[in-house]
């Protein structure tokens, strides 16, 4: 298989699963090396609740691209590998923000990003509390903030 092979094989898998290489949710550029699967590997089970002490019916975060459901407690938004919320984009800090679910309040403070955070796009220079709906942005990285305390009825039709 020739450089350019592989490269036109990537390109067709980024675009069948709306990745792109600047922005890349799946398959990672390495320079001089090749390329790299990058996200979370998850069984179907721990999927469904996103994390260990998260609840599938709780709080998250939600983007064009992805859901994050957040646990009880400290939940770090950034690039590092440790993080809640990992955001690979390079405006986005190693520990950019975090975000504190104490039972039904949940609030954002930035740890001194370089890019900040803010909330319904004003800075936030101390903690915010979030409420449904909240739009959020991470240095270039806007999501939405969803409390989802559980899923409403279903509404029954007559006809």
């Amino acid at each position: 298989m020739s450089e350019a092979s592989l490269y036109n094989l990537v390109a067709e898998v980024r675009a069948a699963l709306d990745d792109a290489p600047g922005e890349a949710r799946f398959i990672r550029t390495v320079p001089r090396y090749g390329y790299a699967f990058h996200g979370d590997a998850r069984s179907p089970s721990s999927a469904e609740t996103g994390r260990a002490g998260a609840s599938a019916a709780g709080p998250r975060l939600v983007s064009k691209s992805h859901d994050w459901i957040l646990s009880e407690g400290s939940n770090l938004v950034g690039r590092d590998p440790d993080c809640a919320v990992r955001l690979d984009s390079p405006s986005v800090s190693r520990h950019h923000a975090r975000i504190i679910v104490a039972g039904q309040e949940t609030t954002v403070e930035d740890l001194r990003s370089k890019n900040g955070t803010y909330v319904n796009d004003r800075p936030v220079t101390a903690p915010v509390a979030l409420d449904d709906g909240a739009r959020i942005r991470f240095g270039s990285m806007r999501m939405t903030y969803r409390p989802l305390s559980g899923l409403p009825t279903t509404v029954t039709r007559r006809a």
